[in-house]
């Protein structure tokens, strides 16, 4: 009987169909959507009233003197003008004679502390010259010193050698002395180069300022010069 019933329960197994599975389908999510067309988008227009201030507003004055000997002929009153537009000139030659003046002095400094720079190294040769010029001498009057104690030499040479001793002594002080102020004439030749090139330096900035120009887009709303006029430095323009 157990064994009957063994029997029925594995054919009963056996002819139980296949349990099949099937893949989820991936979900869908529904959206909606537009065409997107161009269109002309037409400013409006507000009026209103009321006074208009610039963000800006520049006084420009003359930074050197001189005659006016150009104008744009759109400086007037309402004209817009793009940045760095040349407004004005000055006449420029006594500004270009002024600086070709300055650069020579400065040359002139600079040539003479290259001078003063050279006479250094040459007091230094010079004495290093005489020394042993010195010291040779004093090796010789010692020699003289020693022939005139034997009595094989004149006491007049041994004068004239200790002579040439103290020549060349006062020779050797002199020249040290004149290392000593080197020093001194070197600074006043580098503070006289100083000034000339610090001079070169305004003529040249003096020379840019005839030229006038704008720094940004502006619209001119006042002309305070005309051309030939001549201007004095920080006058209105």
């Amino acid at each position: 009987m157990l064994l009957a019933c063994l029997a029925l329960a594995i054919a009963l197994v056996k002819l139980q169909p296949k349990m099949e599975h099937e893949p989820s389908a991936a979900l869908i999510t529904s959206v909606n959507v537009i065409a997107v067309k161009p269109y002309h988008v037409r400013p409006a227009i507000l009026e209103s009233y009321g006074t208009v201030e610039p963000d800006i507003l520049l006084e420009s004055k003359s930074e050197v003197a001189g005659k006016i000997i150009y104008v744009h002929p759109q400086l007037r009153n309402g004209a817009i003008l793009p940045k760095d537009t040349v407004i004005i000139r000055i006449e420029q030659e006594d500004y270009q004679l002024a600086l070709q003046q300055a650069e020579a002095t400065a040359n002139s400094h600079r040539a003479q502390l290259r001078e003063v720079q050279l006479q250094t190294k040459n007091l230094q040769t010079e004495l290093n010259i005489v020394q042993k010029k010195l010291n040779l001498a004093k090796l010789e009057l010692s020699r003289i010193q020693s022939l005139v104690k034997k009595n094989s030499i004149s006491k007049s040479s041994r004068d004239t050698q200790q002579v040439n001793v103290l020549k060349l002594q006062q020779e050797a002080q002199k020249l040290k002395h004149q290392i000593l102020t080197v020093p001194e004439q070197i600074a006043n030749a580098e503070a006289a180069l100083a000034n000339s090139e610090s001079l070169v330096t305004t003529q040249q900035r003096n020379l840019e300022r005839t030229v006038i120009t704008l720094p940004f887009n502006a619209r001119i709303s006042e002309r305070a010069i005309d051309e030939n006029q001549y201007i004095s430095q920080g006058a209105l323009l």
